[in-house]
């Protein structure tokens, strides 16, 4: 029998920590509640998540919830693009000056 010599090599890793992903709040589209101050939180939280557009267009009906969810519900074959449901949602829900109860 013959003596193999092993290569040995000693790996070193690197720890790598997995940043929990975040979540934006419930956008119910209630009277009062700020669209575009919930589409500013949105983008923050994907871009923390590492959404791209599509992403964020795949998630963002997991955040809606009531008037806001039916919409998306009802128009939900129009959203082509991220840009064209945040336009869409902010026209739906109006100007904030005149949605504050």
């Amino acid at each position: 029998m013959t003596d193999e010599k092993q290569d040995t090599q000693t790996i070193l890793m690197t720890p790598t920590v997995l940043a929990e992903s975040r979540k934006p709040k419930i956008f119910r589209g209630e009277p009062g509640q700020d669209r575009i101050k919930w589409l500013k939180e949105n983008q923050k939280v994907s871009l923390y998540n590492r959404w791209d557009d599509t992403m964020q267009l795949a998630n963002v009906c997991f955040f809606l919830d009531g008037t806001a969810r039916k919409w998306y519900e009802n128009n939900e074959d129009n959203f082509i693009s991220w840009t064209v449901l945040e336009n869409g949602l902010k026209a739906a829900f109006g100007d904030t000056q005149t949605y504050v109860r």
